[in-house]
């Protein structure tokens, strides 16, 4: 990533940290990059995650969901733990 994005993307993790810990949760992020199922997956055993958290947009027809693969889809596939697909609108 460039450095402008990179510190947009760890700015954008400290933000959501920082709102969880306020709402009286606990919880720890980690910037990664790379092809995003390998990266999401070998950080999830490397950590023992417990629970994969995505998100998921529709997309407005079955040739558009046809086209482009689905990450959450993968996830569910290949995680090693549970993984919970929230629908984005």
């Amino acid at each position: 990533l460039e450095a402008r994005e990179r510190t947009r993307h760890e700015a954008v993790l400290a933000d959501g940290l920082r709102r969880l810990a306020d709402a009286g949760y606990q919880a720890t992020g980690e910037l990664v990059v790379g092809e995003a199922i390998h990266e999401i997956t070998d950080c999830a055993a490397r950590i023992e995650a417990h629970l994969i958290v995505v998100g998921h947009k529709h997309r407005d027809s079955w040739a558009a969901r046809w086209w482009r693969s689905s990450i959450s889809g993968a996830l569910i596939e290949q995680a090693p733990c549970s993984v919970l697909v929230v629908i984005t609108r």
